[in-house]
């Protein structure tokens, strides 16, 4: 079938003309952003007192605030653009769609009839046999039964079809290099629950999953951490960029962690991509001193109760 002609760019638009109207529109926050960039310079490295800890948080104030309105105006002058391409993206929808439906509905018809092939080849076999005959030989078994592919006769890819598996018998060391992180983190959640079900899950476990974070300027942040026990009580550790505890707050229960760690600014790490993108979690497992030597959050100084 031949391709339909098309040009280099369907619609002209000047990329550079839109540059030149966001930087006019938005130019309060381009100063506030130089502004909170200059200020940044005071801040110190370390910050080692109450005087430096509070001037970090105000400071971490500013530039959430900063953040949230350039994130709505990011949002409002970026809506036509953003409708437009749902337009284009819809548009495009209504060809492809129907074409992948009926490639998918292909597929399925020359998996069935692979799966047919297959089944009159073991049949006619069968018949061939010597009644006193070994039979076949068959390949190792895996504990996975799967619809073998057919001699190709056109360039339509045939769809493998798992017709069942065992669970006792099937190969988990073959997979493993075909077990995507997501596969693997979401087993690894399964087994957390169930073993939670029984006894209490070790601390390194559950942290794992449940990493909490304070921004307090730029390069500092304090991490949190909600650990339950059998009773449903909550243990918040407050843990340091290199994984040592510094403080540690009880709670009645996960929930109130939870909400309290919100109203105290913290967010949960796994809930904002974005912050994978400049942050690292601490180490695991943590180091706790005798004596916790920051008690900043448990002293109330820092911590707004419910």
């Amino acid at each position: 079938m031949a391709k339909t002609p098309r040009g280099r760019n369907l619609f002209a638009i000047d990329q550079a003309s839109i540059e030149a109207t966001l930087a006019e529109a938005n130019g309060a926050l381009i100063s506030g952003r130089n502004k909170l960039l200059r200020a940044f310079r005071s801040i110190p490295e370390s910050l080692d007192t109450v005087e430096d800890i509070d001037k970090a948080q105000a400071f971490g104030k500013d530039l959430e605030e900063l953040l949230s309105e350039a994130r709505k105006a990011r949002l409002s002058d970026g809506k036509p653009f953003t409708e437009a391409g749902k337009t284009v993206k819809d548009f495009f929808a209504r060809i492809e769609g129907p074409l992948k439906a009926t490639m998918d509905e292909l597929h399925q018809r020359v998996t069935q009839a692979a799966l047919r092939q297959r089944k009159l080849a073991a049949e006619a076999g069968a018949r061939e046999q010597p009644a006193t005959g070994s039979g076949p030989l068959e390949p190792r078994q895996t504990g996975v039964s799967t619809v073998a592919k057919p001699e190709r006769g056109s360039n339509i890819p045939l769809v493998w079809m798992v017709e069942s598996f065992d669970r006792e018998t099937i190969d988990l060391q073959a997979l493993r290099p075909f077990l995507s992180e997501v596969a693997v983190e979401m087993a690894f959640r399964k087994y957390l629950d169930a073993r939670s079900a029984k006894t209490e899950k070790p601390v390194a476990e559950r942290l794992l999953l449940d990493f909490w974070v304070k921004i307090l300027g730029m390069l500092q942040q304090n991490w949190a951490f909600i650990h339950s026990d059998v009773s449903g009580r909550a243990l918040i550790l407050f843990v340091d960029d290199l994984g040592k505890v510094f403080d540690e707050l009880h709670i009645a229960n996960r929930e109130g962690a939870e909400e309290g760690l919100r109203r105290n600014g913290f967010r949960r790490f796994a809930d904002d991509p974005s912050l994978a993108e400049f942050l690292t979690p601490p180490r695991i497992p943590f180091s706790r001193p005798a004596e916790l030597t920051g008690p900043v959050y448990s002293s109330g100084q820092y911590w707004i109760p419910a």
